[in-house]
């Protein structure tokens, strides 16, 4: 048989699934990637529209604490019509003063007159220009309210003043004697001024526009401010939305701009307007787009990272699953033994003591000192073996996860007197005083796991004690309750409270020599309590004593 050569491994190379993967991967990460993009930009209008929402929110609240006053204005030029008489009016230095009296608590309002029924100027807080004949009868303000109408008052569009040449919006009412004559018209101006000043304080974008419709789509009030009168400029198409809903948002083109802009609006309960508020959609998204170019930029550098580590993953995922393989066995084989090893490791000791029953029987029996004294130390030696074996047997199922909690309502007092009654005798033969006080509450737990970690906290205390007591207690604070065992003992150094809870650390104390444990008492306090999710503190004085305390929910009742 001709000899053969044995030929070396080839090293791996991308397979066709490898490809597929990487091919699979990619598509999917950037499908992932158009998904969480579309996902940000709806987020991204939705809290500008949020925002928006607010801002009109606040103008809505603004224009109409303004109106309002302007009405109790108009109430107050009304009065003194009637009281006065029209002809009465002369616009001397008394009237001045009257007027500016009652506009002096309405910083909207920039002026306030008079019209008497022939349309003509009869007083006004401003002098009118030279050549002014003071007949404002072609005015909106005058011509809507001068015949007898339902509407008390009248939002005249956004106008230029003749007097001031600045942008307002006035409110008129028609003024009438107890017979229903025509007395007056009483006018007030609102500073357009005004209202700009304000948003700009509150604009969170140099490009954002406010503006206010009357019902019918003409222009109350906007900024920015026109450059010139522009009384006939129609509304969007929130009029007929506004009529369906007093409040919301939407996107179009501005009438001011001819921008496509998010809009939110708001209506002024019964003063037949409509607020709006809007930002251009290219400024909602310039956050939106400089995250989505980064993100690009980054998903770009990882696919380079992943296609440029692709053969070393494969390379990797082999040598992993062949030790992941061991390692999952290996889990299994000790979960496989934790879980039968607390009966059979159990049953020898159970075995030695039942001979050792016999023994210390015959020994008193026999009354033979030495035998006697032999018992005793093999009674020693067989619990300290019995406590490190159920120690060593709580931290490996502890650790190997076969340990499920139950969690459950729990009555805090009768597990802290249980625990206290049982452990009486061993503080008793200690010459130790052993006292609890508990409150009355119940606490979500485990009440097995909660026994097991007050057992082990106050075996600790009894044993490293030499004189005092130890004091069970429970504090509450709030939602939950803090279980505390305090003790009289010399106390912990500050050094050492860091790694009392590591396994088979034992402090190095005279009062705690080995033949009173192997330090796993606290270790497994600690991987209990994290198992419950029950925090565990501690604090020391060294001479004084101790405290440990788990924290615990309290269940509401």
């Amino acid at each position: 048989m001709a000899n053969r050569t044995k030929k070396s491994a080839a090293p791996p190379r991308l397979t066709p699934a490898i490809l597929l993967l990487v091919g699979a991967t990619i598509s999917l990460g950037g499908l992932a990637f158009a998904a969480l993009t579309l996902r940000d930009r709806a987020a991204t209008i939705e809290a500008a529209a949020q925002s928006q929402g607010q801002m009109v929110m606040l103008m809505e609240e603004q224009v109409r604490s303004a109106i309002d006053t302007d009405g109790v204005v108009l109430s107050r030029l009304e009065e003194l019509v009637r009281r006065r008489g029209i002809g009465a009016l002369t616009g001397s230095l008394p009237d001045q003063f009257a007027l500016i009296a009652i506009m002096a608590d309405a910083p909207a309002i920039q002026s306030l007159l008079i019209l008497g029924p022939d349309g003509r100027l009869a007083l006004s807080t401003h002098e009118p220009p030279k050549g002014d004949s003071g007949w404002r009868g072609d005015r909106d303000y005058f011509v809507q309210v001068a015949p007898p109408s339902l509407d008390r008052d009248f939002i005249s569009p956004l106008i230029q003043g003749r007097m001031t040449n600045r942008f307002i919006f006035a409110v008129s009412r028609r003024v009438d004697d107890d017979d229903g004559h025509f007395l007056a018209v009483v006018q007030s101006s609102i500073d357009a001024d005004y209202f700009v000043r304000l948003y700009r304080r509150l604009a969170n974008d140099p490009d954002e526009t406010f503006a206010v419709y009357k019902t019918d789509g003409t222009i109350v009030l906007r900024f920015p401010l026109p450059r010139a009168e522009n009384v006939k400029a129609a509304g969007a198409g929130f009029i007929s939305l506004a009529a369906a809903a007093p409040a919301g948002t939407y996107v179009s083109p501005s009438v001011i701009d001819g921008v496509e802009r998010l809009h939110a609006y708001r209506t002024v309960p019964d003063k037949g307007l409509i607020v709006t508020s809007s930002l251009p959609v290219d400024s909602v998204l310039r956050g939106w787009r400089r995250r989505t170019w980064q993100n690009a930029a980054l998903m770009s550098g990882a696919l380079v990272v992943l296609l440029a580590l692709a053969r070393w993953t494969w390379v990797a995922a082999r040598r992993a699953e062949t030790a992941n393989r061991h390692e999952i066995e290996a889990n299994r084989s000790k979960s496989t033994f934790f879980a039968s090893a607390s009966h059979d490791l159990r049953q020898p000791m159970q075995a030695m003591r039942l001979f050792w029953t016999v023994i210390d029987s015959r020994a008193d029996a026999l009354g033979d000192p030495g035998l006697r004294q032999a018992t005793a130390k093999l009674d020693t030696a067989m619990r300290a073996g019995e406590e490190l074996l159920d120690s060593l047997l709580d931290v490996a199922t502890l650790e190997a996860g076969s340990v499920i909690p139950r969690l459950q309502t729990v009555d805090l007092a009768e597990i802290v007197a249980a625990e206290t009654e049982s452990f009486g005798k061993l503080a008793e033969t200690r010459n130790l005083r052993l006292k609890a006080v508990a409150v009355q509450a119940k606490v979500h737990t485990d009440p097995v796991l909660l026994r097991r970690i007050l057992r082990n906290l106050m075996v600790n205390a009894i044993k490293f004690t030499e004189k005092g007591g130890v004091l069970v207690g429970c504090r509450r604070r709030d939602d939950h309750v803090l279980l505390q065992v305090w003790d009289s003992g010399k106390g912990i150094a500050e050094s050492e409270l860091a790694v009392i809870f590591d396994d088979f650390y034992q402090i190095d104390n005279p009062s705690r020599t080995r033949a009173e444990g192997l330090g796993l008492g606290l270790s497994v306090v600690s991987r209990t309590a994290r198992l419950l999710g029950h925090p565990v503190r501690v604090r020391s004085r060294p001479g004084r004593g101790s405290v440990f305390e788990i924290e615990l929910p309290v269940v509401a009742p």
